[in-house]
Parts: structure tokens; C-alpha cells; sequence
């Protein structure tokens, strides 16, 4: 028995070794920007100083702010301010439900001096943004939708059952046994494949890639991730039913090769949603980073309108 008992913590050490070892994450950056208090948590936001009428960013899931540094670096002088949405990278706070996330964007907003805004959204941004229009009607002027996670888009039952085990494991006690024994690794390796597979090999995206490897495998990040699948098919089911409320400019970009969210989705929405018109560009999902160009006509377009 004490030999069994040996070998077991043997094997035990090795697994947390490698674990410990090979499964740690990258050095996360300065975070920048700052950060804004809201009742439901603190958001950290990247913020550009400049003329016009305010843009506000809102990222997908999983994302960041600082997906949009392309789009934002290359718009020209505009006022703009890019949001980890609740949970991510650098904001605080615990996961929230879709209207309360809602809620907080627009009172960081709010407490950022900015009153109504075009809003740009990607992917999940892009669900949220329609659902900024709808309950915050007094918030949004005109919206930039990329790739937007609508349209009929759901999320399957693997990705149901992947997002409660996540949440199982970021239980107390549970997250920290885990995390010792096979979770880091579990992690990193998640998060490698994830940046690779979003963003390819190009040197354009590396900073892209290194964010998404260092700062999206977090456990707030992942925590957050899940909620957002979770709560994701009523959010989308809620926003379709109420496009017709939504009157504001809006354009749609959308990618050709767009594997996350099929074309004929954001098709779909285009049809639905008044006062609305599609673009359809040679890329796939990760818009602002790859179809930088495309996305910044875009945006002045509407602003002209």
C-alpha cells in the first residue's frame, strides 16, 4: 500500500511540474488606458483624444480593447474610446447578464463625458451594440457592425456543456486544485491554439496574438467567456425580436470566408434591420485586425451620413 501510495504522489508531482512549468502564460502587458468605476464593476478602456462625434468599441467574445488599436490608430483625429467589456482583460467584476452589461457600458461611458455615440461592435460587440440600440435608444447615433454575432446565430450544445464545465472549475477550492494539477497547462495550450487560429502566423497580428495568449486565458477572461455563452442564445433571440425598434444608421461588414459567423447571418440581419446596408469584404472573422482598411471606410462612410 505504501508503495502504491509512492508512486501515486510521484506521479502527482511530475503531472504538477509540467503543469506548473509548461503551462505558464505569457508576461501580460501594461494593461494602458485607464479605468472607470461603474456600479457593476471597474472597466479599463483605451481612450483617443480627438474632434467629432465620440466612437465608442465594444469586442467580441473572447476579446479586448485592444483589438480595435488598428481600426483606431488609422480612423484620424476622432474622440474614441475602446471597453474591456465586463470581466475581460484588465476590467473587474464579476460575469454579468447581458443587460447589466449593457448597462455598464453606458454608464462608463456616461461617466467618460460621453453622452450618444456611433458605436462600433464585433462579433459578440456587434449583438451587444444592437442591444445598446434597443435599450439605450438615447445612447447610440449610428452603428458599425462587424461581423456581427446576429442574425440566427447560436451556440451549440458542445459549447453549452464546454462553458458550465468552465464554470465548474473556476468554483473556489476547485479552480485551485485544478490550476495546480492540470489546468495552467489545459490553458495555455487553449490559448495558443485560439490566437493562432484567429489571427494566423502573419507578422501584422503578432500583438494581436501575444494579447490573446497572455491576457484572454486569464481566469476572469475565462470566466467571462463562459457566462457569455451561456447567456448568449437568449441575448441573440431577444435582439431579433426587437430589430424593427432600431432606427438609427447602421452598416454591416461582413467577411466572405467568415467561418464564426456564417455570411448568410449577417445577410439575414441586413435584411431585418431598418435603415441598414451590408458590405461584404475578402476576409473572415477577425475584421479589425485583418480588414483594417475595409473596416475605416466603413466607419467614415457612416459618420458622413
Amino acid at each position: 500500500m505504501t508503495t502504491v501510495l509512492t508512486i501515486f504522489l510521484a506521479i502527482f508531482v511530475v503531472l504538477a511540474l509540467i503543469n506548473l512549468i509548461a503551462g505558464r502564460l505569457p508576461k501580460r502587458p501594461p494593461a494602458g488606458g485607464g479605468i472607470v468605476a461603474t456600479k457593476r464593476g471597474e472597466l479599463h478602456y483605451l481612450e483617443t483624444v480627438g474632434e467629432g462625434p465620440p466612437i465608442v468599441f465594444i469586442h467580441g467574445m473572447p476579446g479586448l480593447a485592444n483589438e480595435f488599436d488598428p481600426v483606431r490608430k488609422t480612423i484620424g483625429n476622432r474622440h474614441m474610446i475602446a471597453f474591456d467589456r465586463p470581466g475581460y482583460a484588465w476590467s473587474q467584476g464579476k460575469p454579468l447578464p447581458f443587460a447589466e452589461q449593457l448597462d455598464a457600458i453606458v454608464e462608463a461611458s456616461n461617466t467618460l463625458g460621453i453622452e450618444r455615440a456611433m458605436v462600433v461592435g464585433h462579433s459578440f460587440g456587434g449583438l451587444a451594440t444592437l442591444g445598446l440600440a434597443i435599450r439605450h435608444p438615447e445612447f447610440v447615433d449610428r452603428m458599425l457592425l462587424l461581423a456581427p454575432a446576429a442574425g440566427g446565430t447560436r451556440i451549440g450544445q458542445p459549447r453549452m456543456r464546454q462553458a458550465r464545465l468552465i464554470q465548474f472549475f473556476e468554483l473556489p477550492v476547485v479552480r485551485q486544485i485544478a490550476d495546480l494539477v492540470f489546468l495552467r497547462l489545459l490553458r495555455r495550450s487553449a490559448s495558443r491554439q485560439g490566437a493562432a487560429a484567429s489571427y494566423g502566423e502573419n507578422p501584422e497580428t503578432e500583438k494581436q496574438r501575444y494579447l490573446a495568449e497572455s491576457v484572454l486565458a486569464s481566469h476572469n477572461s475565462i470566466a467571462a467567456l463562459a457566462n457569455d455563452r451561456l447567456i448568449f442564445n437568449d441575448a441573440e433571440r431577444l435582439v431579433s425580436g426587437n430589430l424593427q425598434r432600431i432606427a438609427v444608421p447602421s452598416i454591416i461588414v461582413h467577411g466572405e470566408h467568415d467561418e464564426t459567423v456564417p455570411l448568410r447571418n449577417g445577410k439575414r440581419l441586413a435584411d431585418a434591420l431598418p435603415n441598414s446596408s451590408l458590405i461584404v469584404v475578402d476576409g473572415d472573422h477577425q475584421l479589425p485586425s485583418k480588414n483594417t482598411a475595409e473596416v475605416v471606410a466603413a466607419a467614415n462612410a457612416l459618420l458622413a451620413v
